[in-house]
């Protein structure tokens, strides 16, 4: 069955961390909730940019438009595997996500940022 959310109202997390509610409002005003696990609001997560892009790039009839989000600060930071560093990037409006790297990626990034040229990744077949 359909649900038609209007607004997100809020969310709760279980006193035990293992699952978020999110509770949002339907379009005739009704409260409604969704309870997912952890793993699972991981998986939402990291699906919803790919959604977002492939919405707003049927809407201009242009796959190569991106939903943008302003960078208002960024910080690296040692990861307990010494090999890592973790990347973490936040708006001004508290929306943040971090990421694990590589010391090498990070060193390309850097280069990448500091010379402005692209390296283009390498093409892997399965």
């Amino acid at each position: 069955m359909p649900i038609d959310v209007r607004a997100l109202s809020g969310f709760t997390i279980a006193s035990d961390g293992l699952s978020v509610t999110l509770h949002v409002v339907d379009v005739g005003g009704s409260p409604l909730a969704l309870t997912l696990r952890v793993d699972e609001l991981g998986m939402l997560a990291m699906t919803l940019p790919n959604l977002i892009n492939a919405a707003i790039g049927r809407q201009y009839s242009d796959s190569s438009c991106r939903f943008t989000y302003p960078l208002d600060s960024w910080m690296i930071e040692q990861a307990v595997d010494p090999s890592l560093v973790i990347l973490t990037l936040r708006t001004t409006d508290g929306f943040g996500v971090s990421f694990s790297m590589p010391r090498g990626k990070a060193e390309e990034m850097s280069e990448s940022i500091a010379t402005g040229i692209r390296k283009q990744p390498a093409m892997v077949t399965h």
